[in-house]
């Protein structure tokens, strides 16, 4: 009976129960996000967690938006490509370069599914407590149509970047289904009751008494 609920435990860890998303990724010349083919999906990072750098110096958003922030270092030349997904039309989403400047003057590019420029940045101003320069980029933008974004990080003017360089990139979206809003299946449900049972049954073994003869 042990040997049968620690198998069940083990395949419950594997299906994700008690699970934790990170807010933050590390990207490098290892991650292999030089192209928009290879970019580097964000969909499963994003949270709601709070972080001091994500909004302005007056209004916080990352308790009601949805982000996720990639701490990068380049090491070769080319721009970092990453993606994500929205399900809903008219979504604010805001695209934030902290900690670019001063080896950094950082340009980002916003494209659809196709490859069509949507919006880009060179210059946003000091618009968070993260941003040191007024060189860090910043975009705000409303996706208009659900679907498959890219965003890339380049340099001025809009080049690639250069060895040695290093940034912070937020992303933050109004409204985003990330895995911790994905109802759980019903299987796992099962699963988890299966577990519930074995072990009720295990207790009422324990606590039975043997027949008298």
């Amino acid at each position: 009976m042990k040997k049968q609920i620690c198998t069940l435990v083990l395949c419950s860890a594997v299906l994700g129960f008690g699970s934790a998303q990170a807010a933050y990724v590390t990207v490098d010349d290892a991650t292999g996000n030089g192209s928009m083919a290879t970019a580097l999906n964000l969909d499963a990072q994003f949270d709601q967690n709070f972080d001091a750098n994500i909004g302005d110096p007056f209004t916080n958003i990352s308790t009601s938006f949805f982000h996720v922030s990639a701490n990068a270092t380049t090491g070769t030349t080319g721009r970092d490509w990453y993606s994500f997904t929205t399900s809903q039309a008219n979504q604010q989403a805001f695209f934030d370069i902290d900690n670019g400047m001063t080896d950094l003057d950082s340009w980002i590019s916003l494209y659809d599914s196709v490859g069509t420029l949507i919006g880009a940045s060179d210059d946003g101003g000091v618009a968070d407590p993260g941003s040191v320069h007024g060189y860090d980029s910043f975009l705000s933008v409303v996706l208009a149509n659900p679907g498959l974004y890219f965003v890339s990080v380049g340099q001025f003017p809009n080049q690639d970047l250069s060895p040695g360089q290093d940034y912070t990139l937020h992303v933050s979206l109004e409204n985003h289904v990330n895995l911790s809003n994905v109802p759980v299946p019903a299987a796992v449900w099962l699963f988890g009751s299966g577990i519930a049972g074995l072990m009720g049954a295990r207790r009422k073994k324990m606590l039975v008494a043997p027949a008298i003869a």
